[in-house]
Formats: C-alpha cells, sequence, structure tokens
C-alpha cells in the first residue's frame, strides 16, 4: 500500500467526508445559519416591486435526472441593520426542481415593498430530493443546516418608488453522493450567487410569479451570467503530474478553490461538454484544493485538523483577461473516499497511459471541465 493510502486510511471515514463538505461550503460563496433569526418591517415610504428570479446550472452524480427543492421562506435584508435583525418576509415558498432551471430564469417571488436597499437575500430551505437512476432520495443538508444567506454582488440592490426592481440569484448546488450508488445517501450543498439586474434589462424580462426566460436568448441575462466565466486552455495528466492552464474569460475576479479528476465513460461516445453538470462519483475522483500559490493539494493528504485552515486560506484570485498554470506533481489515486467507505476493501485506481479522463476545477461558484488524455 502506497504512503498515500496509508495516510487517507488512518483517517475516520467521518472526518474524511466532512473535509469534503467543508470544502464545498467554503468554494460556494454563500452562509449557513441554523435558524431563521428576527425579521423586520421596511421603513415607511414609497414603495417599489421587487421581482427575484431563480436560475441554476446544478453539479450533480451521474444517473441524476431531477434534484427538487422545498422552501417555506424568502426574505431580503435591509442594508442599514444588522447582521441578525433586518430581514423582511417575501411572502414567497414553494418547491422547484432546479435541474430545470438549466439556462433558464424563473421567478419566485415579486412583491410591493417599501422603497430602500437591501444587501443580501435569504432562503429557507424545508427539504430537498434527488432522483437517481430512477429512483427518488430524501437529500441531508450539511450538519442539518437549512438556512443560507446570498450577499447581493455589487453591495445592494436599490428598490425605487413605482418601479420594479429585479434581483436574479444565480444558484449552483451540488449534490454529493456519499456511500456508493447501490446504496446511496446524498447532501446538498447550496452555492450561489445574487445579481442586480438594470432598470434597462429589468425591463426585458418576465416579473410574474412562475413566468420563465431563455438565458440564451435574452442578451441582458446572457451578459450578467457571463461576468464568471472561464476556460480551461490545456490540461498536461501523467501518472504522478496534473498541470491545468486556465483563463479568465469574464469581466469580474475568480477565486479558484477546488478541482478534480475522474475516468472518462460515454456510452454513445459523444463530446464531452465544458459545463457538463455531472459530478463525478467518489469511487472514481480525486480531489485538490487549490493554493494561493497555484499550486495542487490532493485532499486526501490533508487530515481534519488541518482542513479547515486549509481549505479557507487557500484558493487563487485570478483577475479578468489573465491566465494562470495550476499543477500537482505526485502520486495520483482515484476513489479515497469508497476506500475508506469500504475500511480499506474498495481498490484505488491510478492514472493509466493512454486512457482518457475528465478534470473540472471550480472558481467563485462556477466549474468547467474538460477530456484529457493520459501520457
Amino acid at each position: 500500500m502506497s504512503s498515500r493510502m496509508s495516510i487517507v486510511l488512518s483517517a475516520s471515514i467521518a472526518g474524511v467526508l466532512a473535509i469534503a463538505l467543508v470544502l464545498i461550503v467554503l468554494l460556494s460563496g454563500i452562509f449557513f445559519l441554523n435558524s431563521g433569526g428576527p425579521t423586520s418591517s421596511v421603513p415607511n415610504g414609497q414603495e417599489g416591486i421587487l421581482a427575484v428570479l431563480l436560475t441554476d446550472p446544478p453539479v450533480v452524480p451521474q444517473g441524476t435526472s431531477a434534484l427538487f427543492v422545498s422552501y417555506d421562506e424568502l426574505q431580503v435584508h435591509l442594508s442599514s441593520a444588522g447582521n441578525d435583525s433586518g430581514w423582511v418576509d417575501l411572502g414567497s415558498s414553494g418547491t422547484i426542481n432546479l435541474m430545470s432551471l438549466v439556462n433558464t430564469t424563473e421567478t419566485i417571488a415579486s412583491t410591493k415593498i417599501a422603497a430602500t436597499s437591501f444587501n443580501a437575500i435569504r432562503l429557507h430551505i424545508v427539504s430537498a430530493e434527488a432522483t437517481f437512476e430512477g429512483v427518488n432520495y430524501s437529500v441531508d443538508l450539511p450538519s442539518g443546516r437549512n438556512v443560507l444567506i446570498v450577499p447581493i454582488e455589487g453591495g445592494a440592490i436599490e428598490v425605487l418608488g413605482g418601479e420594479t426592481s429585479v434581483s436574479v440569484v444565480d444558484i449552483t448546488p451540488t449534490l454529493v453522493l456519499l456511500g456508493n450508488p447501490d446504496n446511496p445517501r446524498f447532501e446538498l450543498v447550496p452555492s450561489a450567487k445574487a445579481y442586480v439586474l438594470s432598470s434597462q434589462a429589468a425591463s426585458n424580462v418576465h416579473t410574474s410569479v412562475g413566468e420563465k426566460d431563455d438565458v440564451e436568448s435574452n442578451p441582458y441575462l446572457r451578459s450578467l451570467l457571463s461576468n464568471s466565466k472561464f476556460q480551461i486552455t490545456s490540461v498536461i495528466l501523467t501518472p504522478e503530474l496534473l498541470s491545468i492552464t486556465v483563463r479568465n474569460t469574464g469581466n469580474s475576479s475568480l477565486v479558484f478553490r477546488f478541482a478534480s479528476i475522474f475516468p472518462y465513460s460515454s456510452g454513445s461516445g459523444s463530446p464531452l461538454v465544458s459545463e457538463s453538470p455531472n459530478l463525478p462519483l467518489p469511487a472514481m475522483s480525486e480531489y485538490f484544493v487549490v493554493e494561493p500559490n497555484s499550486s495542487l493539494v490532493p485532499l486526501a493528504t490533508i487530515n481534519l485538523t488541518e482542513a479547515y485552515s486549509t481549505i479557507a486560506s487557500g484558493g487563487y484570485l485570478l483577475p479578468p483577461s489573465a491566465s494562470v498554470t495550476f499543477n500537482y506533481t505526485g502520486e495520483i489515486t482515484l476513489g479515497f473516499i469508497a476506500a475508506l467507505a469500504s475500511s480499506g476493501n474498495f481498490q484505488v485506481q491510478h492514472i493509466i497511459p493512454g486512457e482518457y479522463y475528465v478534470v473540472r476545477i471550480t472558481a467563485s461558484g462556477v466549474s468547467a471541465s474538460t477530456l484529457v488524455k493520459a501520457e
């Protein structure tokens, strides 16, 4: 057994799974709370309409056909209030299949509200359910937490008297498969950003609850959601080397925190789409933390004590139009979570020259994947 596998198998199963979930939470750009906290009324004065649109490119295990999330509360936070107060209810609740919102927005709230400034959106999730290989499964939330707070990009949204203001919540949840496909257990870790549409853009979207807009055919939405974009320009992969070069093609800086690799298989033989939503199964995957010095550190080598500080301090900031190469040199093993879950009985895989693999990297809630032939 290799030294890396000795390190991995000496850790507790719960510890390594906790590290994986902590990693996803930290790179998500959102905050979780255990309870809703107090709410407030907004100042008296003029009123306007605040509409909230939801869009979603989910990251899910292969074989997932639906991801339903039920929520019973949607609130916005007064910019002038403290963190624990100033929450205003928008009177929205329902259940939505997030996988039906790929390249689509759906209006989930349109509420008359006093004209003022809001700097965050809060969603209270009641439950989640995934359809995996044709079977429905209940989905857990990390540590039982079900309230997420999404800061609004740019600092705030201004609701003006007599006008309709629009915020688009781009929620990119990761559905994590723990265990194996024959006996699955799922965790849902949402990742989200909230954007503000300009007044011109707001007039070109549908703002009644339940209405949808196609992102690709709407230049305003397409431009807004393309601010955080990047491309993988090259990848080098050998049994003991992974090198990923990326370029920031969007209009805002990105923070890279997480990468993964898994074997490629396609029954149809069709080419891999760079924004493929499929998340690699733990039995096939290797995960890496992206460090500020552009190095890649295998998650398997990080113990639970070090995980929080290592992941939180990690991340590489890449400005618009810039490129960077992330590197890892050392043994690459696939399937360390499955090995732990089976008490070491699962046989890890190694990179085989000539075989094809999918390399995925995530930055600021946006993921890209590419297909590479190992050398």
